[in-house]
């Protein structure tokens, strides 16, 4: 990979930008803008936790070395915590948690709103990898 292609994969989680889809319940999910998707809901109920948190990943670090994980991770989590923020300057009556996964194979961030009906996408109890970060205060 290349520095720019490095860049053009951290664009969108450093300077986000947001759009949102009402489902057939009306519910408005969110998404993070992306050049190459485009969210299209279909017409039966879905879930909203895993269809968020499905499309709002990127992986933007590959093949961590063990001598490098902890700096990604410091890094990660400054994204994470920007990410949030500008979650919940934008939709500020709106509850969202961002994960944080690194491991060996690389390092995503993923995010979704807090859906009072359904579960959230990772129990971070299980997975000791991933750090959450929400804006539940």
């Amino acid at each position: 990979m290349t520095r720019i292609d490095f860049l053009e994969r951290l664009k969108p989680l450093l300077f986000p930008k947001f759009y949102s889809i009402k489902d057939t319940q009306g519910n408005e999910l969110i998404f993070l803008h992306d050049a190459s998707q485009q969210v299209s809901l279909g017409c039966e109920k879905i879930d909203k936790t895993q269809t968020e948190a499905f499309y709002n990943h990127i992986h933007f670090w590959e093949r961590i070395k063990s001598s490098e994980k902890e700096k990604i991770r410091v890094f990660g989590t400054e994204i994470a915590y920007n990410l949030l923020e500008k979650l919940t300057l934008r939709y500020k009556n709106k509850k969202f948690v961002v994960y944080l996964d690194v491991n060996s194979e690389g390092a995503i961030i993923r995010f979704h709103q807090i859906w009072k009906d359904e579960m959230p996408y990772y129990d971070c109890t299980l997975f000791p990898n991933i750090t959450e970060f929400k804006n539940t205060n």
